[in-house]
């Protein structure tokens, strides 16, 4: 390390200053481990990144758009599936509500629709990568967060970084705040489990 040094408050009423010891959110970097993740099970020989989803997860369809049972891990990937962004309730990026799990993800897409055609543009899904760690789950028969800790982190040796919230990274967790409005302090957002949107 040539160079390293914090700047900041990690948390702003307290005014405690940020150290190089602090963790901040990975947000959607863990995208990153998603994609790792899903070329490692390739090397492996354990699926193939132009299967089908619905390969890996027999419910990803939907009674309104047979296109959607075509779409691919690629295109996932790729973010060319034409899967929505966060689907029609994003409330949970307010911390109005708890982000999507399992139930709720297959919910959606049973009665979803493509926003476009599959590889005719590019559209940025969280969904759809919450979709791709649900894969993960299905192939190498562990939680996506077991996955990604057991077959990239720790291999890596890293001490700080994780694919989600846990109990020792909040020891060390910067709070997060919104921007200043109108001469109102900044609000301080809530540390908040993403379920398995994690992926995304």
């Amino acid at each position: 390390i040539v160079y390293s040094r914090a700047f900041g408050y990690a948390n702003i009423e307290t005014k405690e200053e940020a150290t190089t010891d602090h963790i901040f959110r990975i947000a959607s970097h863990s995208k990153t481990f998603t994609a790792v993740a899903l070329l490692q099970l390739v090397e492996q020989g354990k699926l193939n990144l132009d299967d089908t989803v619905q390969h890996y997860l027999e419910w990803f369809q939907s009674s309104v758009d047979k296109r959607i049972s075509q779409v691919t891990i690629r295109q996932l990937l790729n973010h060319t599936a034409g899967i929505i962004r966060d689907g029609d309730d994003a409330d949970f990026w307010q911390i109005l509500r708890d982000f999507p799990d399992k139930e709720e993800l297959k919910e959606y897409v049973a009665t979803s629709k493509l926003v476009y055609e599959s590889d005719e543009k590019f559209k940025y899904s969280n969904f759809g990568f919450g979709y791709l760690g649900l894969v993960i789950e299905a192939v190498s028969g562990k939680s996506y967060r077991e996955y990604v800790t057991e077959h990239i982190v720790k291999k890596l040796g890293l001490q700080s970084t994780g694919p989600d919230l846990n109990e020792k990274a909040l020891q060390k967790l910067v709070n997060g705040y919104g921007i200043e409005l109108f001469k109102k302090k900044r609000r301080r957002f809530e540390h908040i489990d993403t379920r398995d949107l994690s992926a995304a």
